[in-house]
């Protein structure tokens, strides 16, 4: 077999062997943060990882796995999957703290929209699950997703906040 062909795999294989979306192994290789060239309507990359690559896809992990956590229990609280950070992380803050570093300031809209809905503290906003949370108008994936990866950098890091 061609030693070319066993150094790279699809963006299939490639969620798989990391356990990332589809969607974010298409990211990393669009922004150039693995080795991959586009071939057609998909990605070859290469097995075969510096370790600055390595440490991209570890980033992506660490950033997606708090929504895929509550997207697959949708009705339990988030607190739950964040229970290990919280102790120093001020619960009585408004939203707003905690998007001040990473990943990028609160989009007005997701304010407004979470405080429509009477979560304007990061308390009510991690007693939420995200049942309560999906039909929230004007809060999509995106604004979704944008909030999970503040919430899980701030349980992270909480003395930044």
């Amino acid at each position: 077999m061609n030693t070319l062909f066993v150094s790279i795999m699809g963006v299939n294989e490639a969620s798989e062997l990391w356990e990332l979306s589809n969607t974010i192994i298409r990211e990393l290789c669009k922004s150039g943060k693995i080795i991959a060239t586009p071939i057609d309507d998909t990605w070859a990359i290469m097995r075969e990882q510096p370790a600055e690559a390595l440490k991209s896809i570890e980033d992506a992990s660490k950033k997606e796995s708090l929504y895929h956590i509550a997207f697959s229990s949708p009705d339990e609280p988030i607190i739950n999957f964040i229970k290990d950070g919280m102790g120093m992380l001020s619960l009585e803050q408004p939203i707003e703290a905690i998007f001040v570093h990473h990943p990028g300031p609160l989009s007005t809209r997701t304010a407004n929209s979470l405080r429509r809905v009477g979560i304007s503290t990061v308390k009510r906003l991690v007693e939420s699950t995200l049942n309560q949370l999906w039909p929230i108008r004007n809060l999509g994936n995106r604004a979704l997703r944008h909030t999970f990866d503040a919430l899980k950098q701030a349980t992270d890091n909480p003395s930044q906040f």
